[in-house]
């Protein structure tokens, strides 16, 4: 079985003379609250010999979070209650100040969407800026390949009507040949 002066869980539950003066304590509390306060309760800590050394800083810290939770309920308790209208119109200030907050981040979300937008558009811009002047390259480039397709119809042309006048030549010189051929 293991030593009680060791285990604290056993200390604990064998040490009723330490529940009674924690209870006690507590009673003494609770009557030194204000009336309808609500009161919290604990249920007391293990004592032993060695409980000094393990639970002294945690009580400490109990106590003082149990004097820190007094003082704010001493400080409630004295709080001064404000009048219906006082308390109406602090409550309309405090609504019109959340849908202020929230009109207000709402604005600087537009913001930023709206500066999104008019980067997207200058890029939109530049691309069109681009796109235009590829199209004007591709219609000056067309008008250079009309123009030379012109020139060449005219060369052609040109040639062309060479060939068909050295042709008539060739007919012509032909029948002259053949009417030499013929008287000779």
């Amino acid at each position: 079985m293991a030593d009680s002066n060791r285990d604290l869980g056993l200390t604990y539950l064998y040490e009723n003379r330490q529940h009674r003066s924690q209870a006690g304590k507590m009673a003494e509390r609770q009557q030194q609250q204000r009336p309808g306060s609500p009161t919290l309760t604990m249920a007391p800590l293990p004592h032993s010999n060695d409980a000094s050394r393990d639970w002294g800083p945690a009580q400490g810290n109990l106590e003082t979070a149990k004097m820190a939770l007094d003082a704010l309920r001493s400080l409630i308790m004295d709080a001064v209650f404000l009048d219906e209208e006082a308390y109406t119109n602090s409550a309309t200030l405090q609504l019109y100040q959340q849908r202020l907050q929230a009109q207000q981040r709402r604005i600087l979300q537009l913001e930023g969407e709206a500066e999104a937008l008019r980067v997207e558009s200058g890029r939109q811009q530049d691309a069109l800026v681009q796109q235009r002047s590829l199209t004007r390259a591709a219609e000056a480039r067309i008008q250079e390949l009309q123009q030379e397709l012109e020139n060449n119809a005219v060369v052609f042309d040109m040639h062309y009507s060479e060939l068909l006048v050295k042709g008539e030549e060739i007919e012509r010189l032909k029948s002259v040949i053949e009417g030499m051929g013929g008287t000779g």
